[in-house]
């Protein structure tokens, strides 16, 4: 698992993460045939998409205090599943103050899963 950064969010906005899963995909010769999102009650994937080997989340709501994960998992054309998970963290009013990702299998970002916060 690793911190990624200090991402702000507030209670009414929406953010957008990226789950980068394209070098875990090229490292097969694979791509994302498929892909379903899931997050624990009182935070929201408001949406999802792919773009190439990524799946950008949108995510709003949360109570202060309160982790929350999110996840994504994939199902290649070649019928092979990989699932990242990330946590986020509440505080204030919303302040997003930190994200840590898990590939699944007990291994971090070593293993060609990424996150990136905020591309709005």
């Amino acid at each position: 698992m690793g911190f990624l950064g200090r991402p702000t969010k507030a209670p009414s906005e929406e953010i957008d993460y990226d789950i980068d899963f394209s070098a875990w995909l090229d490292a097969r010769a694979e791509t994302i045939a498929s892909f379903t999102t899931d997050c624990d009650s009182g935070i929201v994937v408001d949406r999802a998409l792919q773009v190439g080997g990524i799946v950008r989340v949108f995510i709003k709501g949360g109570q202060n205090g309160r982790a929350y994960r999110v996840i994504a998992e994939i199902t290649t054309a070649g019928g092979l599943v990989k699932r990242g998970e990330i946590q986020v963290r509440v505080r204030g009013t919303g302040e997003l103050i930190g994200i840590t990702i898990d590939g699944g299998d007990g291994s971090d970002l070593g293993d060609g899963l990424d996150v990136d916060g905020g591309t709005e």
